[in-house]
Formats: C-alpha cells, structure tokens, sequence
C-alpha cells in the first residue's frame, strides 16, 4: 500500500492509503505502484487514487498545478 498524502498552502486535501496512484504530468500521463522508483514532477488535471478494494477516488486540482513526489512507499501531492 502506499501512503498518500495532498496538501495545499491551506488546508490537508487528503491523507490515506492507496494501492496506486494515477496522475497527468506536463509529458504524459502515469500510474504509480507500490515499489516504484524514486520520481518528482509537475502535475496538472486529475489525482486518480485506487483503494484496495478497487474503489477510486477522483481529486480534481482545477487549473492548479502540484508537485509530486514518491520513493515507492509514500506518495507527497504539494499543490501550488
């Protein structure tokens, strides 16, 4: 499971678990697994989060962009 987390300057827009994590970088887009190598980007658009059970939760980030940041076990969201 990885641990996410999605803040911005005012408030904690998420914190829990996940089994992966969709996401819409400036080159393209990425799903990221458990295990997965170290990777920083810009993100734009939608966080697509996987539950265990296959439930998905949808966060929208507008026309805002974020940071991204995994080491394969957590999962950091910075919005900007």
């Amino acid at each position: 499971m990885l641990r996410i987390s999605i803040l911005s300057p005012s408030q904690n827009i998420f914190e829990g678990e996940g089994t992966s994590v969709y996401i819409k970088t400036l080159s393209g887009d990425a799903e990221i697994f458990q295990k997965h190598a170290d990777f920083i980007s810009i993100i734009v658009g939608e966080v697509r989060i996987k539950a265990q059970g296959g439930e998905e939760k949808k966060i929208d980030l507008g026309t805002k962009k974020a940071i991204f940041y995994t080491n394969g076990k957590i999962v950091k969201i910075f919005v900007l």
